[in-house]
């Protein structure tokens, strides 16, 4: 989730640009511009770490025996490809959820190997199209990239229970910055709150791998009243890893039609791959009475990150390898932390790939089951 921030907190990049460095305990390390040299990029990316990682209060991990560790495994003529996997495997350390490792246009990062191996992907889209929502009432936002539209998500309702809405909701881009589809929801949120005829919202988030933080305040802000308090932040201020500041206000002001709230029963689909955006949503709705969350924890990456260098985040080591790491910490409405463990849901559903191949998703069913109790 992209984020930008108050100018007062920023952080100038912790990575000079003299030649040296074999110690962790060196006061102000620096490095070449250029170099690719094994011991030197381990040294920085260590450093770099140290410097930018925002969740070093939050777990046990002590960096400096990372580098005791690994550091004598480094030798000048490792190959880049053991270079990288060294790093790696360090980085899978941290729990930070965005944490990623990019080299060229290859980005290494969450959904590693083992992670799709403990989290098997049940896919149940066209599931839901084929067998659930009533085709007859489909409502697309889209999001423009470039000249082109794509499908960003899609209200519906169920097709055997039509006093159910169903909002399916991909990924978090830029629909709602256009004024017909943004208006366009919170008339049909207005109707939906107002008719007798729906008992109650699905919102399905799983799947969804987050997207701007825009779209998430514009989603979030069809839902609240006034100016809400959903949770706060913190960011990193100098190189004392534990050096951060206080607790900010998360604040997010309603957007909605004539006044009227949606406070019928929303349910919240989420799974292990619903990341980012798409998990702080959850993590801000869910202090609403209405709310309930139904799926299986959500993946574990709160903290927004950007493509540019402000604040924390990403630094280039010396060979051109980019380390991305999440700008800020994201904490609930009780300064709670979920960053690499994921939101657990209120209701646990594990997605079954067994009912999938007969053709139904498990967890719809009990979020129908739960509205129309």
């Amino acid at each position: 989730m992209k984020k930008a921030v108050n100018s007062f907190f920023y952080i100038l990049a912790m990575i000079f640009m003299l030649f040296g460095c074999s110690s962790p305990e060196a006061e102000n390390p620096s490095f070449p511009t250029l170099s690719r040299d094994a011991v030197t990029n381990f040294d920085a990316f260590w450093y770099g770490v140290s410097d930018n990682y925002m969740f070093f209060p939050y777990h046990t991990l002590n960096w400096d025996d990372v580098y005791t560790q690994y550091r004598p495994k480094i030798t000048a003529s490792m190959s880049e490809t053991d270079l990288r996997n060294v790093i790696l495997e360090i980085m899978n350390k941290l729990i930070d959820g965005h944490k990623a490792l990019v080299i060229e246009d290859e980005s290494y990062g969450v959904f590693t190997e083992e992670y799709i191996n403990k989290h098997p992907l049940v896919l149940t889209d066209s599931i839901v199209t084929a067998n659930y929502i009533d085709t007859s009432i489909i409502i697309r936002y889209a999001f423009q990239e470039n000249s082109s539209f794509f499908q960003e998500g899609y209200l519906s309702r169920m097709k055997n229970n039509k006093s159910i809405a169903y909002f399916r909701y991909y990924t978090f881009r830029n629909a709602f910055e256009f004024a017909e589809q943004n208006d366009n929801l919170k008339e049909n949120l207005n109707i939906l709150q107002r008719s007798s005829s729906y008992n109650g919202l699905i919102l399905d988030l799983r799947q969804n791998g987050g997207g701007d933080a825009i779209a998430f305040k514009n989603l979030v802000a069809k839902f609240v009243q006034g100016s809400y308090n959903w949770g706060f932040s913190k960011f990193r201020l100098s190189r004392d890893r534990y050096d951060a500041t206080p607790f900010i206000s998360e604040v997010i002001d309603a957007d909605v039609k004539d006044n009227v709230y949606f406070t019928k029963p929303l349910v919240i689909l989420t799974d292990r791959y619903s990341f980012s955006a798409a998990e702080v949503t959850a993590l801000a709705l869910r202090n609403l009475p209405n709310v309930v969350i139904i799926g299986d924890t959500t993946g574990g990456a709160q903290g927004p990150i950007s493509p540019n260098k402000d604040y924390t985040g990403n630094f280039k080591m010396p060979n051109g390898w980019v380390v991305q790491l999440a700008q800020k910490a994201t904490f609930d409405k009780n300064k709670n932390i979920f960053e690499g463990q994921g939101l657990p849901p209120d209701i646990y559903v594990k997605p079954s790939p067994t009912a999938a191949a007969e053709g139904r998703d498990n967890v719809l069913d009990r979020a129908v089951e739960y509205i129309s109790k």
